[in-house]
């Protein structure tokens, strides 16, 4: 579930408008209608909404409506996130979780008040919210109202949901004001404030802030959630040994270390840092954790399935640090930061011999570790992401004979440069080659004397975004179908 699903219909619906046009950049009335299901008339009210939003922001429209189709004016991508962010703070669900984050209020009726609403929408808005929170372990109590859950979850789920609607924008943290966070910082550990980009330091400004405020508030740490005190990526946040204990009882220091350690070890921005890199992994070689056992069977998993120069690829300490630092993530926390971010995870297409790959590895990993089966979702979007960042797995999918007909002899290059932009596994014929049987033909005219699985005429001289989208899922089907006869051992 994502945290959009949570905004009012009218919201979701500018939000869905914006991001069709941010992908295609023209739509037709039709395949919008078909998409949000409403009247004619509401859309049209919908996209004056998103232009004035726009002309507001940025003194010009987002769209432009010529006949029966949309356009985007320019680059929309900017105004999607700006609308989104706008949109989700000011949402009811939003000022519920700041609300409870300052503990500001004590009951319902006191929140019903703060959000100008009644409390039956809060009620309303409080058992969505509870079905959304739900991937994180959290849930929101009535009596007395609170997030409740383990003390490590809210703090990363508030880092989430703070970075993702507040970043860029407004400073979210009322009780840990930002000019005397950085000073502090500067004071205490100059060695944060001497990265080169704005985000990391930024970030690094959310962990502390969240950290900071549910001190302020008399919450803390339950539980040691690490057992690497000693890793070497303390210097980051705690190298000056002063600003980890900033309104923090003694007694305490020991478990908010583990807390801060271990929203650093998982994948950051923040543990780039090549020399840092490097020493975390020794670190973990020569005091092995659960999450190093893990990347030992990845590791060897991975071994099977790759060519050796693709494995010698990924056997390299940048590369096995990041899978170390997702098995440290998911191990530490349940959830996923990308639950605040919409539309991200509709944009992924990953090749079908890394799905079978990954399937394998976690079905071995939560084999070994039970505890994990909770995490298989997060485990599957960061290993994929992490392999296909790293590796061309199109070399992998079983060869797609294609055979373009001699009609079109012209245009074979670029239908075929094109056909190759969608990732297959793909051979491509000629009548030269004589061939009595093919894959796939793409043809304006199907010969009669050729046999071959699939047919896919051609009647533009070049693939239309429809054409493109329905020989995807052609050339899906017949790899599909060529897996399926050859599955991995």
């Amino acid at each position: 579930m994502n945290f959009i699903e949570l905004l009012s219909k009218k919201d979701q619906r500018m939000l869905v408008i914006l991001n069709e046009l941010t992908i295609y950049g023209t739509q037709t009335f039709e395949e919008l209608l078909a998409k949000i299901a409403v009247s004619r008339k509401t859309l049209l009210t919908t996209i004056n909404e998103i232009n004035l939003f726009s002309i507001k922001k940025y003194n010009q429209a987002a769209i432009s409506v010529q006949k029966e189709s949309l356009f985007s004016i320019g680059n929309l991508n900017a105004c999607l996130f700006d609308l989104y962010k706008e949109t989700a703070r000011q949402s009811i669900p939003a000022q519920i979780l700041v609300s409870l984050f300052t503990q500001q209020v004590s009951s319902t009726f006191a929140l019903a008040e703060k959000c100008f609403s009644s409390t039956v929408t809060i009620h309303q808005n409080i058992k969505q919210l509870n079905v959304f929170l739900e991937q994180y372990d959290l849930q929101i109590s009535a009596s007395p109202i609170r997030i409740a859950g383990e003390e490590h979850q809210i703090r990363f789920m508030y880092k989430a949901f703070f970075w993702a609607l507040y970043q860029g924008n407004e400073w979210p943290f009322i009780l840990v004001p930002k000019d005397e966070l950085i000073e502090e910082i500067e004071n205490t550990a100059p060695y944060l404030a001497s990265h080169h980009t704005n985000m990391i330091q930024e970030t690094i400004l959310y962990d502390i802030a969240v950290i900071l405020s549910r001190r302020t508030t008399k919450n803390f740490i339950t539980k040691q959630i690490t057992h690497s005190p000693t890793s070497p990526i303390n210097k980051i946040l705690y190298n000056s040994g002063r600003l980890v204990e900033l309104g923090s009882p003694k007694e305490f220091v020991k478990l908010e270390n583990s807390f801060t350690l271990a929203i650093l070890e998982g994948p950051s921005i923040v543990n780039r840092d090549y020399s840092l890199t490097h020493e975390l992994f020794f670190h973990y070689q020569n005091n092995p954790t659960d999450a190093y056992q893990m990347l030992l069977t990845l590791m060897e998993c991975l071994q099977t399935f790759l060519t050796n120069e693709d494995y010698r690829t990924i056997d390299t300490t940048t590369i096995k640090m990041q899978f170390l630092q997702t098995f440290s993530m998911v191990n530490y926390f349940k959830g996923l930061k990308e639950d605040f971010i919409p539309f991200r995870d509709k944009q992924e297409k990953n090749n079908l011999f890394l799905d079978q790959i990954v399937q394998k590895v976690i079905h071995k990993l939560v084999t070994s570790y039970p505890n994990l089966v909770v995490s298989k979702e997060v485990l599957r979007r960061q290993l994929s992401r992490i392999l296909i960042d790293n590796l061309d797995f199109t070399k992998y999918l079983p060869v797609i004979t294609i055979l373009i007909d001699f009609d079109m002899n012209p245009l074979h290059n670029h239908l075929i440069k094109q056909i190759k932009m969608l990732d297959y596994h793909c051979l491509f014929l000629s009548y030269l080659d004589t061939p009595t049987n093919c894959d796939l033909l793409i043809s304006s005219s199907v010969p009669s004397n050729l046999s071959s699985s699939k047919v896919f005429t051609l009647f533009h001289r070049n693939l239309t975004h429809n054409d493109y989208q329905l020989l995807d899922c052609l050339l899906s089907e017949l790899t599909r179908e060529k897996l399926a006869q050859q599955p991995l051992e």
